[in-house]
């Protein structure tokens, strides 16, 4: 728990109680506002952004909170504990995270109550909401495929919390059996929708901006993002008036209150999520644009080639020359499996800070199958596959083949450029059509200079594995070619196969003691 809560006197019990299930890994539960709070810290505990639980079903969870959680000894050793990467939050979502991807449960109790005072003032509440949008930040390098692409976290449950706050929510329903036969009536509390939350985004609040101020430009703008904001007032002044607050605190100067953090509190949070974002991603920019990619700490990586200039202008024009594709091999005489060639491209990804996902095991019928889906910036995205082929003994070949396209994000930036651009020159609006092609123009070079990078990083990750993994080269190993070039006339013996007998016949060979030991041959043609 926090040094800010006080649990409840039968809290051990329903703890021990529940860790009587050997199901759990690790056990939770609700967190909630002590009545002797102040005005301010009572508006706070209503106000978006709170620590809560999420919810799978009534018993399990897939967030316990830092404020409220328990674990079995023996489950946080097997996953290494807290990360210390998370300074002021998210260690606790990192850890849920991660038992679950290790295939534990995470169980809930209602019982296991704690109180949790709120923050009691509007200037601490606003850097805890800093705080959380800093560790969502972090959290992205290392859980990817647990957030969308604006960087909000996909819960697979349910975040129970104040039934009243969203506008567009549905409300939750109670299951009460037929002709109310039902035992026990179970509150179910639906999913919330993206509808439901997006006027009270970040994201929507600047596009609101956005468009008020391309106004000045194109006119009906401003009304597009007139309304954009006025529908943002309206879910606010709504959750301002929904939210249940004591009765010695319910004023109109806390409603107003409220009001304010839920409009303050997205763009706090929001911006925090993206300075931090933006720090990770130009810190593995440089890492990405330098010549060595010397990163993991290993003493191999002192060999590491530098990349130069030319090499990139080179690996961009292939990428080009070969339709957005890449293909990239050496070889190995030191048994180099596929699974190892995956994990030290992980490591080096995960290193970087650059945004990637694995594979999720379902393939469609119509789209290649990949291993990793590396995304290095915001315009580009990459598509990895991983071969090694058994050459016979420890020979192997090692393979990374893939594409590299633009993302969804910067096709529809540029059409949209295009498309307002050319209604633009449908009314004779020429200034602000050209505005529109100059965006849709930035658009294509950027995403231009993002493929190069990309193409750079494949090469960066094929030096660092062939300079980290011993046995690698561009040529084939020695040994393998010698016995390839070897004359026809040199073999020792030669098996002729009839039906119902083997007839063997043998020449000698005039070969030196040196020579490499005696090839079978077979009639059958070579693959």
């Amino acid at each position: 728990t926090d040094s800010d809560c006080y649990v409840d006197p039968h809290w051990l019990t329903y703890m021990a109680w529940a860790f009587r299930d050997k199901r759990f890994a690790a056990i939770g539960g609700p967190n909630l506002p002590p009545p002797e709070d102040n005005r301010t810290a009572a508006c706070v505990a209503v106000s978006p952004g709170a620590p809560t639980h999420v919810l799978i079903t009534d018993e399990i969870a897939e967030h316990i909170p830092g404020c409220n959680m328990a674990y079995r000894r023996e489950a946080l050793m097997e996953t290494g504990g807290f990360d210390a990467t998370y300074r002021a939050a998210g260690d606790d979502v990192d850890l849920c995270w991660r038992l679950m991807d290790m295939g534990h449960t995470i169980g809930f109790h209602a019982g296991m109550m704690v109180w949790h005072h709120r923050r009691n003032t509007v200037k601490a509440y606003l850097k805890q909401q800093k705080g959380y949008g800093r560790a969502e930040a972090l959290l992205m390098p290392k859980h990817p495929q647990r957030f969308n692409e604006l960087g909000n976290s996909r819960w697979a449950g349910r975040i129970y919390g104040d039934i009243s706050g969203a506008l567009l929510s549905t409300r939750p329903v109670i299951y009460h059996g037929v002709f109310g036969s039902g035992l026990f009536q179970t509150l179910y509390e639906p999913k919330g929708s993206l509808v439901a939350y997006l006027p009270l985004s970040f994201e929507w609040m600047l596009a609101a901006f956005a468009m008020i101020g391309a106004g000045f430009a194109f006119a009906p703008l401003f009304a597009v993002g007139g309304l954009m904001l006025a529908t943002t007032f309206a879910f606010v002044g709504h959750r301002a008036a929904q939210a249940k607050l004591p009765k010695g605190h319910d004023t109109f100067f806390a409603r107003l209150t409220i009001a304010m953090l839920t409009l303050v509190q997205p763009w706090i949070r929001g911006k925090a999520r993206y300075q931090t974002l933006m720090e990770l991603r130009r810190a593995g920019r440089k890492s990405l644009t330098r010549g060595s990619m010397a990163v993991l700490g290993l003493p191999e990586e002192a060999n590491l080639p530098r990349y130069t200039f030319w090499q990139r202008i080179k690996d961009t024009a292939s990428i080009f020359r070969r339709g957005l594709k890449f293909h990239r091999f050496f070889w190995n005489n030191a048994s180099l499996e596929r699974e190892d060639v995956l994990d030290h491209i992980l490591r080096v990804l995960r290193t970087l800070n650059v945004s990637h996902s694995t594979d999720t095991g379902y393939a469609a019928s119509n789209s290649t199958p990949y291993d990793l889906r590396v995304q290095p910036g915001l315009m580009t995205a990459m598509k990895l596959r991983a071969t090694v082929e058994h050459h016979g003994g420890d020979k192997r070949f090692v393979r990374l083949a893939g594409t590299i396209k633009p993302t969804g994000f910067a096709l529809g930036l540029t059409a949209l450029g295009l498309a307002a651009g050319g209604a633009c020159l449908a009314v004779n609006a020429l200034i602000p059509a050209a505005a529109c092609g100059g965006v849709a123009l930035l658009t294509a070079l950027w995403t231009a200079k993002s493929l190069s990078s990309a193409a750079s990083l494949v090469t960066k990750l094929s030096y660092h594995l062939m300079t980290c993994k011993p046995g690698c080269s561009f040529d084939e190993p020695e040994c393998a070619k010698k016995a390839a070039a070897k004359p026809a006339s040199e073999a020792v013996a030669v098996k002729e196969v009839i039906v119902g007998e083997t007839v063997a016949v043998e020449e000698a060979a005039q070969a030196p003691r040196e020579a490499e030991p005696a090839r079978v041959t077979v009639e059958a043609p070579l693959q």
